[in-house]
């Protein structure tokens, strides 16, 4: 993030947003004990696999005393097939369950992160609430379009209030799926690896948490705007995200570069970039958000963190872009949508 827009839109004693930190001392020594007696364990039981197999091979006695391999050729095969389909089923579970023990320590530091949200919302009076329910359709197609297999949606850590002049609500929304059918077969498997999921499990039977979870902030505009997406080039994702609109090439090069521009109003977009638009985008934090407009409301989405700090740069960026958008000039009425 440049000085410039640190001294114009944050207070000095805001750090910029940074890409998430490495692990901790504590997350090393926590995956130092996990992977160790994984380690043995899982060569202890791949050297046992080998015997077995060498000794049921090449041990058997006749009458004569002598010694011969007791397989026919397609008992053979057979048998070396599930040796090692024992081996690759058995080789992921170690590695599994050193991926959770690294999800879950992170885990662990977003979720300090999203603690902190209600003294820092306190301290400035606005509402917090837990849990708030579903969030609205309109929020979720504009910045999320959700796959077919997330079936509920849940907002927690809910804060509102007024900032700058504009009312705002900040959440963490986290999306829930049903659980396969597949997976039931393997869920005493998973829950030796994935401890969470079986917390999980016993608390919501039927569902898991999807790979939906993230921090979003809302705020309200004084007047209608055509709906457009600012999607932030410098955080990639696996996900589609909002509804489908017509991308539109900006006049400014480092603007496109910085971000895709998709709106299905193509002149707004262009009344839009003022130069003061472009700057504030050009020199918004570079891993902060992605942006959408969407009923009269400025939606900054993709906020991992979840952090009050990065909630207050959401906060910034949108009252900064809000505070520079033009008012649409339709023939019916200026700021309402046209019919």
């Amino acid at each position: 993030m440049s000085n410039s827009f640190n001294s114009a839109f944050f207070p000095q004693t805001y750090a910029p947003i940074m890409p998430p930190p490495p692990a901790t001392m504590s997350e090393k020594q926590a995956l130092n004990r996990y992977a160790i007696p994984l380690a043995l364990g899982w060569g202890v039981l791949m050297l046992g696999f080998f015997f077995l197999y060498l000794l049921t091979l090449f041990v058997s006695t006749e009458r004569g005393g002598g010694l011969r391999p007791p397989w026919t050729p397609t008992g053979f095969l057979i048998f070396t097939l599930v040796y090692f389909a024992l081996v690759l089923f058995t080789l992921p579970l170690p590695f599994a369950k050193l991926h959770y023990v690294a999800k879950r320590n992170v885990t662990a530091r977003y979720r300090s992160y999203r603690d902190s949200i209600q003294p820092w919302a306190d301290a400035h009076r606005w509402v917090y609430q837990s849990d708030s329910g579903s969030p609205p359709l309109d929020i979720l197609y504009a910045t999320f379009s959700p796959s077919r297999w997330i079936r509920v949606w849940n907002t927690t850590h809910v804060v509102t209030g007024t900032h700058r002049s504009y009312s705002f609500t900040s959440a963490h929304i986290v999306g829930y799926h049903e659980t396969a059918s597949l997976v039931v077969l393997f869920l005493p498997l998973w829950a030796w690896i994935d401890e969470d999921a079986r917390a999980e499990s016993k608390r919501r039977p039927r569902f898991r948490d999807a790979d939906m979870s993230e921090n979003i902030v809302v705020l309200q505009l004084p007047h209608w705007l055509p709906p457009f997406r600012l999607t932030n080039n410098n955080m990639s994702s696996q996900h589609d995200y909002g509804d489908n609109l017509p991308h539109i090439a900006a006049r400014n090069n480092p603007l496109n570069e910085r971000w895709v521009v998709q709106s299905a109003d193509p002149r707004f977009i262009q009344t839009m970039m003022t130069p003061e638009v472009v700057r504030v985008l050009l020199t918004a934090p570079p891993l902060l958000c992605s942006i959408a407009q969407v009923n009269g409301q400025l939606v900054a989405y993709r906020n991992y963190e979840g952090s009050a700090l990065s909630i207050y740069q959401q906060l910034e960026l949108l009252t900064a872009l809000a505070n520079r958008l033009p008012v649409p000039n339709y023939p019916e009425q200026q700021g309402t949508p046209p019919h």
